[in-house]
């Protein structure tokens, strides 16, 4: 695990660039063509005393809580980015990823998929043979919170059908401002859905298309 001094640093960066409107494309740090494993379960470990990280930004307070590591490797079903809300500021871009069962011989693409509002979406005919908890099962939106200014000028530029691993944390994430809470809840199940589902990851390291950025 990083140090706690070098996660705030990071997290601070990633509140800086967010608010930009034009960037320079992203450097990896390095390369490697080891194949992503798109077959296998997202890896996580609770963490059972998380450290809590706090910032400011735009005069509210956060604090950001590491509730467990976090690796997933999957196909970009859908994106979208995100510009106005505090939720911009940390998280600027919202991935739909799939793995397993639905992108075995490219099950997900008898689907269409969606996102609005910080929701992703997704529709099937009468030809699909599966159902709707086969794809929650095999699917997840995931809320990116980039590390570094680097990271997240690398996961703006990812597009849909981008094959992609994403390492670093899930966390909670908790602001006040004037007596005003905000807050956002990562999950820590792959097969629940509705309200509080969605993955909120504190993104430190991605690779894709043989480079590596953190």
């Amino acid at each position: 695990m990083r140090s706690f001094e070098r996660l705030k640093k990071c997290l601070a960066l990633s509140v800086i660039v967010i608010g930009c409107t034009s960037s320079p494309p992203a450097v990896p740090s390095g390369t490697d063509d080891t194949p992503i494993d798109i077959l296998s379960d997202p890896r996580q470990e609770i963490i059972n005393s998380p450290d809590s990280i706090k910032i400011k930004v735009s005069d509210i307070d956060f604090a950001i809580a590491l509730r467990a590591t976090y690796a997933i490797s999957g196909i970009v079903l859908s994106k979208k980015n995100y510009r106005s809300g505090w939720s911009a500021m940390l998280a600027p871009c919202d991935f739909a990823l799939g793995w397993g069962d639905l992108v075995k011989d490219e099950t997900y693409k008898q689907l269409h998929w969606s996102q609005s509002n910080r929701w992703y979406h997704w529709r099937y005919g009468s030809g699909f043979t599966r159902d709707n908890n086969f794809v929650a099962r095999y699917s997840s939106n995931n809320h990116i919170v980039p590390a570094t200014e680097n990271l997240a000028r690398a996961v703006k530029s990812l597009k849909r059908g981008d094959v992609v691993e994403l390492g670093g944390y899930l966390v909670n994430i908790n602001g006040n401002k004037d007596g005003t809470p905000y807050w956002w809840c990562s999950s820590v199940r792959r097969d629940d859905t509705g309200d509080n589902s969605c993955e909120v990851i504190y993104v430190t390291r991605l690779r894709t298309k043989g480079l590596l950025f953190e």
